[in-house]
């Protein structure tokens, strides 16, 4: 930062006071709740010789807008720092999917009507677009789109308490996709969430890769307690 006097020059020696505030609701957080903030190396000082006062900032994990205040005398002045994922599009709607998973923490669809929760790199909005639509031509049910990251990308705390984070859905890159087959009956829980035709879907994944030349992982997600989750976790990455 930098002070000067009101004819322009730099003022040397003045006390500064830098201190960080997070911008509520930014980045696709829609919860409260003593949201983090970065840290500086160091947050006071004086000025130097060209009214300059320097240090380093290391800013959250959360995607968001951080708010730097600085403060001297009886002064004070603030910039808003972006801390995003580059390239971040939101997944746009088609017919040959269901987008799902909104919550009171992070809005999206089916309850909230903008939609937090379906952002990736545009190589993944391809990848599910293609995957989708050969599925479904193929003679598969339209599959739901459930979480892929947040407006911003960084940490997706899922339980809207700035922890317990989707680890991988940080960059656009990841996808929580379940099938909706009504064939398994419900004595077979384990089963809810698969795609009804997953050999074909294995198939149509390996065609879609090679002509989009990504790399494209899948497998079907457990959680701790070991209930299934009832759906599949994608990695999709350019580059085969």
């Amino acid at each position: 930062m930098r002070v000067t006097s009101p004819s322009g020059r730099p003022v040397q020696g003045f006390p500064v006071n830098l201190t960080a505030r997070a911008v509520l609701y930014s980045g696709g957080h829609d919860h409260d709740g003593n949201r983090p903030v970065g840290i500086f190396e160091q947050n006071h000082g004086q000025t130097n010789e060209n009214g300059e006062f320097r240090t380093y900032y290391y800013a959250t994990q959360f995607g968001g807008i951080e708010r730097i205040i600085a403060s001297g005398g009886n002064i004070s002045d603030s910039a808003d720092l972006t801390v995003r994922v580059p390239g971040l599009i939101l997944l746009y709607d088609y017919p040959d999917y269901i987008k799902v998973g909104g919550t009171q923490n992070h809005h999206g669809p089916p309850d909230w009507q903008e939609d937090h929760n379906h952002f990736c790199m545009p190589e993944v909005a391809n990848a599910i677009f293609e995957i989708a639509e050969e599925y479904v031509d193929s003679g598969g049910e339209r599959i739901y789109i459930n979480d892929l990251s947040l407006p911003y990308g960084g940490l997706f705390d899922i339980e809207g308490n700035w922890d317990t984070p989707h680890n991988s859905h940080r960059k656009g890159e990841n996808a929580d996709i379940a099938g909706n087959c009504v064939i398994h009956p419900p004595n077979r829980p384990e089963e809810r969430g698969r795609f009804c035709r997953e050999n074909q879907m294995i198939n149509i994944i390996d065609v879609v890769a090679r002509n989009l030349n990504l790399q494209i992982n899948w497998s079907y997600e457990y959680d701790r307690q070991g209930n299934p989750r009832h759906h599949y976790h994608f990695t999709i990455r350019g580059g085969r």
